[in-house]
C-alpha cells in the first residue's frame, strides 16, 4: 500500500499518510462545507491501514480553523486511530499562539478520541 497524499486546496489542509513511519499529517484549514469527498478517502485509507498499522501511530495535526461539517469527519478519523487495539496512538495539535479558545476543544477532542499521548504545540 502506497502512502495517502491529498494536496491543500484554499478549503482543505495538505494530508499525508506515511504507512511506513506511521505518521499522519494534516496542514492548513479544515473549511470544506462537504468534506466528505475529502475525508471519506482519508477515512478508508486509515481503515486499511489499521488492519497492519505500525507499533505507534504519530497524529500531527497543523490545523488552524476547522467548521463543524469537517470536524466530524475529522473526529471519526481519530476516533478509529484512538481506539485501535494493534497501535499506540500519539497526537500532538500545533495551534496559533494566541487561539486559547480552540486549544480547549482540540484537547477534548483528542481525550475523547482517546489519544495514548496527547501534545498541543503553539506557534
Amino acid at each position: 500500500m502506497e502512502n495517502y497524499v491529498k494536496e491543500q486546496t484554499n478549503k482543505t489542509p495538505f494530508i499525508k499518510f506515511d504507512i511506513k513511519r506511521g505518521i499522519l499529517y494534516m496542514k492548513g484549514q479544515l473549511m470544506d462545507e462537504h468534506p466528505k469527498d475529502t475525508l471519506t478517502a482519508l477515512e478508508k485509507f486509515v481503515d486499511k491501514f489499521l488492519s497492519s498499522p505500525t507499533a505507534i501511530t504519530s497524529i500531527i495535526l497543523d490545523i488552524n480553523y476547522l467548521n463543524t461539517a469537517a470536524s466530524k469527519y475529522l473526529f471519526d478519523i481519530l476516533y478509529r486511530l484512538g481506539h485501535s487495539k494493534n497501535t499506540k496512538t500519539n497526537a500532538t495539535w500545533i495551534l496559533d499562539e494566541d487561539d486559547d479558545d480552540f486549544a480547549i476543544d482540540v484537547t477534548e477532542i483528542l481525550k475523547i478520541s482517546n489519544m495514548d499521548q496527547i501534545h498541543i504545540q503553539k506557534k
